[in-house]
């Protein structure tokens, strides 16, 4: 008997390891997004069978059906699910994929495979890091506001928006892109004709419970001004 379900047990583990699975519909998935997905199991040879699976999400992937073990008929199962921020807050860990698990079962073990479905990682920060702080020609200047969103990865994806500055009491604005670097070094955004606007500069904490922009610039008298802005989901990308 201990012979047979050793025996069982291994040819289990093969058949686990010969399987696969894949899916449909895995693009981008937002916070509160509901998702159909078909899941597509079959073996490495190609050949598709009934089988008993059970689907679980984590990464704050919720599986809203099926609940529990499911038969996948000619290896195709429709699986419904909704993301969620779960247990995760900074956007470093946000940044990781949801993970949808799915596992062959059987009385002898488990074991297909996982699915993983990018986040959505749209933010945008915007605000005054500036008042006008001096009068120039006898009008005020020095205000400086910034206004940027990032359509995917933060720290590998270009931030897109506008400085504005007000000079001589006129609001000049600078169409931009700005790049932000790993390890809290310090960058600046550049224009639409390639110049760096060396005198703004800043730089992301990720690991903030919620994301903060920190910027560095100087103020009248050549003092220096270090403002910080909250970094909020952005909806204005492309589904």
């Amino acid at each position: 008997m201990d012979r047979w379900l050793s025996t069982s047990q291994e040819i289990f583990k093969d058949r686990a390891k010969c399987t696969k699975v894949d899916g449909s519909n895995r693009g981008k998935l937002k916070p509160g997004e509901t998702r159909e997905i078909e899941l597509d199991v079959r073996s490495i040879r190609g050949a598709r069978t009934d089988d008993k699976i059970q689907i679980n999400g984590r990464n704050g992937l919720e599986v809203v059906s099926p609940t529990g073990a499911a038969n996948a008929t000619d290896g195709k199962l429709r699986v419904k699910v909704r993301g969620t921020k779960g247990h995760l807050k900074t956007l470093a860990a946000l940044a990781q994929p949801y993970v949808l698990q799915v596992d062959s079962v059987s009385e002898l073990g488990r074991g297909v495979g996982t699915l993983n479905i990018p986040r959505a990682g749209d933010y945008e920060f915007k605000g005054r890091l500036r008042e006008n702080d001096f009068t120039q020609f006898g009008h005020p200047a020095g205000q400086t506001e910034v206004s940027f969103h990032v359509c995917g990865e933060a720290l590998t994806d270009p931030w897109v928006g506008q400085v504005t500055y007000v000079s001589e009491g006129d609001l000049l604005t600078f169409d931009s892109t700005w790049a932000f670097a790993a390890g809290g070094a310090l960058s600046s955004p550049v224009d639409k004709y390639g110049n760096a606007i060396q005198w703004l500069k800043g730089t992301l904490d990720l690991d903030a419970d919620p994301g903060l922009a920190h910027f560095q610039l100087h103020g009248f008298n050549n003092s220096l001004l270090t403002p910080t802005l909250q970094l909020t989901e952005y909806n204005g990308c492309p589904s």
